[in-house]
């Protein structure tokens, strides 16, 4: 399932919300997840813009007794993002954006300083922290 909205608040104010979701039945019960974000907007001046988005995405899977179902989509119960964009639009049809992103997740989930493992598929990597920080230089282009 999924449900989407947005409502722009004035001429240069947006926001939006999305929230989706569903089950998969399996042996020990339903295999749960559940997802939700928040997004604000704002036209500072043309041609430039700011924006925030939150999200979280959740896995519940199913226990019956000691058992339980194999995650499908992340390894871990929840992650979390925040995200900030600058994005400056010079012409029509063009938005170059600067984005900063952290994600905290429920468990080890990323990477950081010393990794265990090669990336084989015998010793792969693995996640030693529930964070990690980005930062996106990048240009879209529409027509």
């Amino acid at each position: 399932f999924d449900l989407y909205g947005q409502f722009d608040v004035t001429r240069w104010l947006s926001l939006a919300a999305e929230g989706n979701g569903g089950w998969e039945a399996t042996n020990f019960g339903n295999h749960i997840f559940a997802g939700m974000a928040g997004y604000a907007r704002a036209k500072l001046a043309d041609p430039f813009y700011i924006a925030l988005r939150a999200d979280r995405l959740w896995e519940l899977p199913a226990v019956e007794g000691a058992q339980e179902s194999e995650t499908f989509l992340i390894p871990v119960k929840h992650v979390t993002s925040l995200t900030g964009t600058v994005d400056v639009r010079p012409i029509q049809g063009l938005s170059l954006r600067l984005e900063y992103r952290h994600d905290r997740a429920s468990g080890d989930l990323f990477f950081a300083g010393d990794v265990t493992g090669d990336g084989s598929q015998a010793a792969p990597y693995i996640p030693n922290t529930r964070f990690q920080n980005s930062l996106l230089a990048g240009a879209v282009a529409w027509f």
